[in-house]
């Protein structure tokens, strides 16, 4: 009788085991807030804000501030497919970090980036910018967690300016982008140079129920709208290059030898106190960054002297290196010569 009754205990306790362990909830199925009449998960937020480390409180706020700003971003297009450009961002970001980004992650930055640009263009005032995102943030989003949300305040001594010029100090954007959208720097500077050089490729246009489909929640009972053909925008740069060989690699490579140019551009002036202007340069360089051609496409200063001495120096500069199988990388160039 006594080990019936303790099978019968033991029984009931597994029983109970069971029952308790199937009852137990999955924290990432957790609603964190609702947007566009969509519940956002901590799953969605994590694979949105793709950083594991933060707070469940950071996840979420990154999360609501990227889908708002990129929701923002996608009510003013009509038709656009960033496919290709989320694509190429998502390699870049992989490539240099060493994770395996998506192109949902990489989509919720960059339609969000553009988004903080506008903003930040128009509005010029950094507290502007950031008071503006908040509003935004409280006007769409609601929250249903009690974890409360981290308020969008300026927290970098850097962006206390009277104003900025995000045209003139890409620096300064990144910062932004990295405190509104809780960014590492690393990251906030690749999303900027993406916004930057706006390379993109369209093959078709997707309405935009059908891009916020893709941000948020799954919508296949939605009717997909009809696509439309345009025409492929002509890249300024090679795509695969770019990735490998940045826009602030270019800088910095050039920026390393505007000492000599300056100092070639004294030699002239001694001669002849006139010039002054600007001369672009298509540069086209090889994988192993040495320079192919450099070709003057537009100048104001009509030299021969100075041009000439100005072209076989440019000839010079060496790029970073990048894989070979890339190819040839070709891109323009302004340099600005005045007396002073």
């Amino acid at each position: 009788m006594s080990i019936r009754k303790n099978a019968i205990s033991i029984l009931a306790f597994l029983i109970i085991l069971v029952v308790t362990g199937c009852g137990k909830k999955d924290p990432d199925k957790e609603p964190l807030f609702i947007i566009d009449n969509d519940t956002i998960s901590l799953g969605k937020a994590k694979e949105c804000v793709f950083d594991s480390s933060m707070a469940v409180s950071q996840i979420g706020t990154a999360a609501a501030r990227r889908l708002t700003l990129a929701q923002t971003e996608l009510q003013t297009l009509d038709t656009a497919d960033y496919s290709s450009v989320v694509k190429d961002l998502a390699e870049r970001l992989s490539l240099e970090t060493g994770e395996d980004w998506k192109a949902y992650p990489s989509r919720c930055l960059f339609l969000s980036g553009k988004a903080l640009h506008k903003k930040a263009d128009s509005l010029l005032y950094p507290q502007a910018v950031f008071a503006s995102v908040d509003s935004l943030i409280k006007a769409n989003v609601r929250f249903i967690t009690k974890k409360s949300p981290v308020p969008v305040t300026v927290k970098d001594t850097a962006l206390n300016n009277d104003s900025i010029n995000i045209a003139n100090d890409t620096r300064a954007f990144s910062k932004l982008l990295s405190s509104v959208l809780i960014l590492p720097d690393r990251i906030a500077a690749i999303v900027n140079e993406f916004i930057l050089t706006e390379t993109i490729s369209v093959d078709s246009m997707a309405g935009v129920a059908d891009m916020i489909k893709g941000l948020l929640a799954d919508r296949t009972s939605q009717p997909v709208k009809k696509r439309t053909k345009v025409v492929r925008q002509k890249r300024a740069n090679s795509k695969m290059a770019l990735k490998y060989r940045s826009q602030n690699s270019i800088k910095d490579s050039i920026n390393k030898h505007i000492p000599n140019l300056k100092a070639l551009y004294k030699k002239q002036l001694k001669t002849n106190e006139s010039i002054s202007g600007q001369i672009w340069v298509n540069f086209v360089v090889t994988p192993d960054g040495r320079v192919a051609s450099a070709a003057i496409t537009k100048s104001s200063i009509n030299n021969p002297a100075f041009l000439n001495s100005f072209q076989n120096y440019i000839k010079e500069i060496r790029f970073k290196k990048i894989p070979g199988n890339i190819g040839d990388m070709r891109f323009n160039f302004p340099f600005e010569f005045t007396p002073g």
